[in-house]
C-alpha cells in the first residue's frame, strides 16, 4: 500500500493519505464492493470473480478528488453451499431487499468462540466447534468461486504448524506455545484459549487415546481449562460407548 501511495504522490504531488490494512475501523468490504473489486457473497465474504475470497483487503483513504468506480454484480445467484455448510447456522438472512441477503452472526460463528471468546465456551457451542483449533473458513472452502483460487507463493503466507498434532500440542508450555505459535494469528487465542480449544477438539474426536492426556489437563490450575477437561472426558467417554454398541 506504501509503494502505492508514493506512485499517487509521484503523480499527483502532495495530498493527505491513511494507509489501512484491517487496523481501522473501516468496513474495508462494503468499501472494495463499491470500488468494483467484488461483490458481497452469502457467506458475507468479498468475492472477486477471478479470485475467489481467498485474498486481503488494503486501502489509502486519500483526499484526492478521484473518479468513481462502478459497484461489482452479485454473483452468488441461487447458490446456498455456503450457507447449508456452515455447522452452527452462522449465516442469518437479513430480509432487507438492499443489501446483503444473508449477515454474520457472531455468536453462532466458530472463530469467534475458538479466537475472540476470553473464558470459558458455551456447552452448545463445544461440541459443534468439531475439531477446529483456530478459525473454520468452511464457508470459504465450499465457495464455487474458490475453486481456481490461486495459492500464493510469498514466503510470508505459508502454513507454519498448520495441522498440530494434538498429543503434542496438549502438553505445550506456555514457553513452547509462545515459540511455536509466537507472531502467527494463532498467538490471539493466548495459551489458556488453545489448551480450551485442544480439549474440546480431543473431546469431540472420539478417540480414546486422548484420554490419559485429558486426565492431566483436568488437573490443571487454571479451572477454565480444567473446566472444558472434564467436559471433554464426558463427552469422550459417550463416544466410545455408543461406539462400542
Amino acid at each position: 500500500m506504501q509503494a502505492l501511495v508514493d506512485i499517487l504522490h509521484q503523480d499527483f504531488g502532495a495530498f493527505e493519505e491513511k494507509i489501512c490494512v484491517d487496523t481501522a475501523p473501516l468496513l474495508e468490504r462494503a468499501y472494495a464492493h463499491r470500488a468494483g473489486l467484488g461483490w458481497i457473497g452469502h457467506s458475507t465474504c468479498l468475492i472477486n470473480q477471478q479470485l475467489g475470497s481467498w485474498f486481503f483487503l488494503g486501502e489509502v483513504l486519500t483526499s484526492l478528488n478521484l473518479e468513481f468506480d462502478n459497484p461489482a454484480a452479485f454473483r452468488c445467484g441461487s447458490c446456498t453451499r455456503c450457507i447449508e455448510a456452515c455447522p452452527t447456522d452462522a449465516l442469518v438472512p437479513t430480509g432487507q431487499l438492499e443489501g446483503p441477503a444473508y449477515a454474520l452472526d457472531p455468536n453462532q460463528c466458530i472463530p469467534y468462540w475458538n479466537i475472540e471468546l476470553r473464558g470459558s465456551l458455551p456447552e452448545p457451542a463445544r461440541a459443534m466447534m468439531g475439531g477446529h483449533l483456530f478459525g473454520c473458513d468452511i464457508c470459504q472452502d465450499v465457495c464455487p468461486w474458490n475453486r481456481h483460487a490461486a495459492v500464493t507463493e510469498a514466503d510470508e503466507f505459508q502454513p507454519r504448524n498448520a495441522l498440530p498434532n494434538l498429543r503434542e500440542v496438549a502438553s505445550m508450555s506456555p514457553e513452547e506455545f509462545d515459540r511455536c505459535f509466537g507472531d502467527t494469528p494463532v498467538e490471539r487465542t493466548r495459551y489458556r484459549g488453545f489448551l480450551r480449544n485442544v480439549a474440546v477438539a480431543m473431546g469431540n474426536s472420539g478417540d480414546e487415546q486422548f484420554l490419559e492426556l485429558l486426565h492431566r489437563m483436568a488437573d490443571s490450575p487454571d479451572p477454565m481449562i480444567a473446566e472444558h477437561a472434564l467436559w471433554a472426558i464426558g463427552t469422550l467417554k459417550e463416544k466410545i460407548t455408543e461406539g462400542a454398541n
